[in-house]
C-alpha cells in the first residue's frame, strides 16, 4: 500500500521536473529510491514561490579535519579526479565559515587552494562536486604529499529562488534513505563559495535552517559525510515563519501544505479533499497525529520523532505503536515481537487480507476518509528489532522507544506483569505522547483489553490476536461497534466476517466492511436459501469452520445441524453462531444471580407448580432459592428479566453434594424429591411440597431421612426421573465405584446396585469426578427414551452409557463424536430439549461439564474450572447424491468463553413451560465479587429473539485511531481534536 503511494507521488514528480516552478508533492511514503531527475543533473528555473518538498538522492560530500600552525602555509589539491568529474575544495572553519575555496585551479578539473592561518586552528576540508552530475573520485594532497587516497565525493545540487528570510528549508531523512546525518551548503550568490555550512539541526540528524535576511536564489547542496550512507532524501522549503503563513499553527506554512495537499484551514480544499471533513485543520487525515509531525518529524523533544523516517503520511491514516514485553516473573527471558508477527499485524490495518476488489478498496478509503483515496491504515511499530528488508523499514524497527518491563511483586509474594496501563507512563517517552500508542505483550496467552484504550496487551506470537486486541482499543467488541446502552448482541455472528469476530480470528480475514451478508436471528433462522449463493466466502465459512451442512448451489444452510432443510416459507430455532471449538459466549444473557447465594459445589435445579427452584450446599448445609418469574425473557440484555426470593435453610447435610428432581405418582400432589450426601458418606432424602389450604400454597420440607442400606458415597448424588412412580438416583463410592438404586411408588428404594458393564466388570470412576444420569433420547437406541450415564472413567475422561433396564446393566455407547481429550470434575449436568412444545421427540441432547485443572501446585482459587458444552447433531458427510447422516453427540465448545469457571452446573428443560434451555453455575471466577456465587442462565441453548447484522469496523477504526492516541492520561497540551 505505502509503495503504491510512493509510485503516485513519482508519477507526478516526473512531470514536473524539469520545471521545478512550483512545489513538487512529497513521496511520502515511499521506502527506496534510486531514480534520479532533471533537478539532480543540473539546476532547474527554481520556485518562483516558496513551499514544497523536492526528493532527490544524497551522495557523500567528505569533510576531514585538518590543524593547521599559525603563520604555517598549507597548500591542498586534487588529483587523479575520475573521468567526468569535477571536485570543488572548500576550506571551512569548525563553525562552518568559509576561509577559502577552489574549482579548477589544480589543472583540468581539479582543485588547488592555499592557506596561511594566523593563528593555530583546526579547519574542515570539505571536497564536493560542482554539480549534481560531476560526482566521483580523487585523491586529496597537502603540500604535494599524499593524504586521503581515492575520495568518494558528490553532493545532490538543487536551486531556490527568492529564498526570504524566515523560511526554514532542510532536509527530512527518509525510510531506507540517506544517513544517519546530512549536510546541507547554502551557496554564495556566485554559485562556488559556502554562504552557510548546516550540519544538523533538523529531527533525527536531518538538518534545517531559517535564515533572518532575504537570500534570492541560491544553489544547495544536500549530502551525507563519507561515513554515511548514501540514498534517497527529501528537501522541504516552509514559509511558516512569514507573517500569517500558518493559521492552523501546525508547524507547516500555507504554500507548504498547498503544495502538500494538506489543510491549513476547515474551509478550503486541500487537492480533491474538502478541509471541512477533517476535525481539526492541523490534522488533514485525521490519524490524530499532526500534519507537521508527519512531514517533518518532532525535533522539539527528547528524544527526536522521526515520522517520515518510520513511514509518517499526512495524507493516510498512521498508527504508531511501542511495543515493550511484559516480564511476568524473576528471570523469565526477554522478548521482542518478530518480523512475521509484525508483518501480519499490520496486514489487518493495512487492509491486505481478504480484500482483493478494487472496488471494494476504494470503499474502505472512502469510510476511512483517507485523503489519498486509498484504504486501510499504515503501521509502524518500534518493536526493537531493526528491519529484516527494505519493504519492512516503515512497517518496524528498533527505534529506541523498547523496553522488556520488570515484573513487579504482590504483597502476598507471588509474581506478576505490569499492567499496560501503568507501564506506559514509565517506560514509554513523553515525547510519543500524541503519536504512539502502546502495546505490552507478554510471552503466551490471550488479552483482555478495555473498549477504547490507549494500550493493549495479548501473547507476542499471536498477530491476529494481538489486532484482535488492538481492534478493542479502538473501541471495536466482538461483534462489531458496541451495541447502544441495554442491547447485547453476539459474538461468533457468522454474518459479521471480522477478526473481532472469535469464529474469524483466524488470520483469513481483517476488518469487516458490514458488506453482503444475511441478517440472522437465532429464533427464527430460514434454511431455505438462507446465503446467496454467489457469497461463496460466507458458505465456505460455514462448512468448514461452523461445520454446517450447506447447499452451496442453492444457498440452503442446516441451521439446526438436524440433516435437513427446513421448507421455504418456515423457520428453525438453533444456535446459530456456535462456532464448534470457540468461544461464542451467546449464553450469558439476562443472566440473573441468586441473592445471597454461594457454593463451592455443583448446584440443582426444579420446577414445583409455578415455581422454578435452586438448592445448593452452603457450609455442608441445603439452601434454596426460588423464583415465580418466567424467565422466558424476551429481549437479551446484559441484566436478568426475573427476580428471586431470599434463601431458605431446611436443615439438611449436605456435605458432598445434592441434587433434586419432580417426581409425580407417589401422591396426589407433584412434589420435589432432594438428594443429598453427608460428611460421613451417608445419603439423605427429603420432599419439598406445595399445598393449597385455605386459598393459600403452603411450602412444607420434609424432615430428612436416610436412604436405606446405602454404601458409604462420595461426591454428588445425581437423579432422573424415567417415568411416574419411577426414579433413578446415582452416586460413587468411596471405592470410587459408581453405584446406582431405582425407586418406585409401589417397592420404595430398591437394593443398591453396583454400575456392571454386560460383562459384570464394575464400573468406576476418577477421585474428581461424580456420575449423571438423566432421561433422554440418544442415537444408541434412537427415538426411544432411556436412562442415560455421563459417567468419566477412571481417568475422568467422558464415557456415555445406556442403562439397560431389563438386566440391570450399562453399556457403554459410540454416541460421542470423538474421543474426549478433556477429564471431567465433579458431576456433568444433562437436558433434553424437544424441536416442537407436542411431541418430546425429535430434539437435542445437551450435555455440560467442567473441565478438570491438574496443573501442579496451582492454587485452588486459580484453578481453571472451564464449562464445556456438547450436543447432539446430524453430521452429514460424502457428496450430494450420496450423503451419509449420522446423529452424534459433539460440537465441543466453551459454554460461554474459555475463562467461564465454575464449580458445578445443572440444567432444566420441561416442555410446555420453558422457551429456552436454562442453566444454573456457582462460579469459580476468582474474583471478590463473584467468587462462588450462583447464577442462573435463562438462555443457556444461545437462541435469543435478536437480529444481528454484520457491521464495518472501518467506520469505527477511523475515530478509534485518532480518539485513544491523542491525549494519552491527559498529558498533551492543546491536543489534536478527533473526528
Amino acid at each position: 500500500m505505502l509503495q503504491r503511494i510512493g509510485a503516485k507521488w513519482s508519477r507526478m514528480l516526473c512531470t514536473v521536473a524539469t520545471l521545478w516552478v512550483l512545489a513538487v508533492p512529497p513521496a511520502f511514503a515511499e521506502q527506496s529510491s534510486t531514480r534520479t531527475n532533471e533537478t539532480t543533473a543540473r539546476p532547474a528555473a527554481g520556485w518562483t514561490t516558496g513551499g514544497g518538498t523536492v526528493d532527490g538522492i544524497a551522495t557523500p560530500l567528505p569533510e576531514f579535519r585538518l590543524n593547521l600552525t599559525a603563520g604555517r602555509a598549507v597548500t591542498i589539491t586534487t588529483s587523479a579526479a575520475s573521468t567526468g568529474s569535477d571536485p570543488v575544495l572548500h576550506l571551512l572553519t569548525t563553525r562552518g565559515v568559509q576561509l577559502a575555496v577552489d574549482d579548477n585551479s589544480g589543472g583540468g578539473t581539479n582543485a588547488r587552494l592555499s592557506y596561511r592561518p594566523s593563528v593555530t586552528m583546526t579547519v574542515i576540508v570539505a571536497l564536493r562536486a560542482r554539480t549534481t552530475g560531476t560526482a566521483g573520485t580523487a585523491n586529496l594532497l597537502i603540500n604535494g604529499a599524499m593524504w586521503r587516497p581515492a575520495v568518494r565525493f558528490g553532493g545532490w545540487q538543487l536551486q531556490v529562488q527568492n529564498l526570504r528570510a524566515n523560511e526554514t528549508i532542510g532536509t527530512i531523512r527518509l525510510p531506507n534513505g540517506a544517513g544517519p546525518s546530512h549536510i546541507m551548503y547554502v551557496l554564495k550568490a556566485d554559485g562556488l563559495g559556502v554562504e552557510r555550512w548546516q550540519s544538523g539541526g533538523g529531527v533525527a540528524g536531518a538538518t534545517s535552517y531559517r535564515p533572518t535576511v532575504a537570500l534570492g536564489t541560491r544553489r544547495l547542496i544536500i549530502a551525507v559525510p563519507s561515513s554515511g550512507k548514501s540514498g534517497p532524501v527529501r528537501f522541504f522549503r516552509n514559509d511558516t515563519g512569514l507573517r500569517a503563513h500558518d493559521p492552523d499553527n501546525d508547524g507547516l506554512g500555507t504554500e507548504l501544505e498547498t503544495a502538500l495537499g494538506t489543510c491549513s484551514n476547515l474551509t478550503s480544499v486541500a487537492r480533491n479533499f474538502e478541509c471541512n471533513r477533517a476535525a481539526d485543520a492541523r490534522d488533514t487525515d485525521g490519524d490524530g497525529i499532526s500534519d507537521g509531525w508527519e512531514v517533518l518529524g518532532r525535533g522539539d523533544v527528547w528524544p527526536h520523532q522521526a515520522l517520515p523516517l518510520w513511514g509518517a503520511n499526512p495524507l493516510h491514516k498512521d498508527l504508531f505503536v511501542e511495543v515493550d514485553f511484559m516480564l511476568r516473573a524473576p528471570g523469565e527471558t526477554a522478548q521482542r515481537m518478530s518480523p512475521t508477527v509484525a508483518r501480519q499485524f499490520a496486514s489487518v490495518y493495512q487492509d491486505e487480507i481478504g480484500t482483493t476488489s478494487a472496488l471494494i478498496k476504494a470503499y474502505h478509503g472512502a469510510v476511512l476518509v483517507n485523503p489519498d483515496g486509498l484504504a486501510g491504515v499504515a503501521v509502524h511499530m518500534d518493536t526493537g528489532v531493526a528491519p529484516a528488508m527494505p519493504a519492512d523499514a516503515t512497517l518496524y524497527g528498533d527505534w529506541g522507544g523498547y523496553t522488556a518491563v520488570p515484573p513487579v511483586q504482590a504483597s502476598d509474594g507471588s509474581w506478576g506483569g505490569v499492567h499496560p496501563d501503568v507501564s506506559w507512563k514509565t517506560n514509554m517517552a513523553a515525547a510519543r505522547r500524541g503519536i504512539f500508542r502502546y502495546a505490552l505483550p507478554y510471552s503466551s496467552g490471550g488479552g483482555s483489553v478495555a473498549l477504547n484504550s490507549f494500550t493493549w496487551a495479548a501473547g507476542i506470537h499471536g498477530a491476529f490476536t494481538l489486532a484482535h486486541e488492538s481492534g478493542h482499543a479502538m473501541g471495536l467488541d466482538h461483534n462489531g461497534p458496541p451495541a447502544p446502552a441495554g442491547v447485547v448482541d453476539a459474538n461468533c455472528k457468522p454474518n459479521y466476517p471480522s477478526l473481532m469476530n472469535y469464529a474469524y480470528l483466524d488470520g483469513t480475514v481483517g476488518f469487516a466492511d458490514g458488506l453482503n451478508t444475511p441478517v440472522l436471528n437465532n429464533a427464527a433462522l430460514r434454511e431455505w436459501r438462507a446465503v446467496a449463493p454467489s457469497n461463496t466466502a460466507m458458505l465456505d465459512k460455514l462448512q468448514n469452520a461452523y461445520r454446517y451442512y450447506v447447499d452451496r448451489t442453492a444457498g440452503h444452510v442446516d441451521w439446526n445441524r438436524d440433516g435437513a432443510f427446513a421448507p421455504e416459507g418456515t423457520t428453525v430455532r438453533a444456535y446459530a453462531n456456535l462456532r464448534p471449538g470457540t468461544s461464542c459466549e451467546f449464553t450469558r444473557q439476562n443472566a440473573a444471580p441468586l441473592p445471597a447465594a454461594a457454593s463451592t459445589q455443583s448446584p440443582a435445579m426444579a420446577r414445583l407448580s409455578d415455581r422454578l427452584y435452586v438448592f445448593y450446599s452452603v457450609l455442608g448445609q441445603v439452601r434454596y432459592n426460588y423464583s415465580t418469574s418466567s424467565w422466558n425473557c424476551p429481549v437479551p440484555a446484559s441484566t436478568p428479566c426475573g427476580t428471586w426470593n431470599d434463601w431458605t435453610a431446611p436443615g439438611m447435610d449436605a456435605q458432598g453434594g445434592i441434587d433434586v428432581e419432580r417426581i409425580n405418582g407417589y401422591t396426589r400432589t407433584p412434589q420435589l424429591l432432594v438428594v443429598s450426601i453427608d460428611h460421613e458418606g451417608k445419603l439423605w432424602q427429603a420432599r419439598l411440597t406445595r399445598q393449597r389450604i385455605g386459598g393459600f400454597e403452603h411450602e412444607t420440607f420434609s424432615t430428612p431421612t436416610l436412604i436405606p442400606n446405602s454404601s458409604p458415597a462420595s461426591g454428588a448424588p445425581s437423579l432422573a426421573v424415567m417415568g411416574s412412580c419411577d426414579t433413578y438416583l446415582t452416586y460413587k463410592g468411596t471405592d470410587n465405584i459408581i453405584r446406582y438404586r431405582r425407586f418406585t411408588c409401589t417397592g420404595g428404594w430398591e437394593a443398591e446396585q453396583q454400575a456392571l458393564t454386560p460383562g459384570g466388570t464394575a464400573i468406576g470412576t476418577a477421585p474428581f469426578s461424580f456420575p449423571a444420569i438423566t432421561r433422554v433420547y440418544l442415537p444408541h437406541r434412537p427415538g426411544e427414551p432411556g436412562i442415560y450415564g455421563a459417567f468419566p472413567n477412571v481417568d475422568g475422561y467422558l464415557e456415555i452409557w445406556w442403562l439397560d433396564r431389563t438386566t440391570g446393566r450399562w453399556v457403554k455407547t459410540n454416541v460421542l463424536e470423538s474421543t474426549p481429550w478433556e477429564r471431567v470434575e465433579g458431576r456433568a449436568a444433562m437436558a433434553w430439549v424437544p424441536s416442537q412444545n407436542v411431541d418430546p421427540y425429535p430434539g437435542r441432547f445437551y450435555l455440560m461439564y467442567v473441565k478438570h485443572d491438574s496443573t501442579p501446585n496451582r492454587a485452588y482459587r486459580d484453578l481453571e474450572r472451564e464449562v464445556r458444552m456438547l450436543q447432539s447433531y446430524t453430521r452429514v458427510t460424502g457428496t450430494p447424491g450420496s450423503l451419509i447422516r449420522k446423529e452424534v453427540v459433539g460440537l465441543s465448545s466453551p459454554f460461554d468463553n474459555v475463562w467461564f469457571y465454575a464449580f458445578g452446573i445443572d440444567l432444566l428443560y420441561e416442555q410446555g413451560v420453558d422457551t429456552n434451555l436454562r442453566m444454573v453455575d456457582s462460579i469459580a471466577i476468582n474474583k471478590s465479587n463473584v467468587w462462588a456465587t450462583i447464577e442462573l442462565r435463562p438462555k443457556a441453548d444461545g437462541i435469543q429473539d435478536y437480529n444481528y447484522r454484520n457491521a464495518n469496523d472501518w467506520e469505527t477504526v477511523r475515530l478509534g485511531v485518532c480518539r485513544n492516541v491523542v491525549n494519552p492520561g491527559g498529558t498533551v497540551s492543546n491536543p489534536i481534536t478527533c473526528p
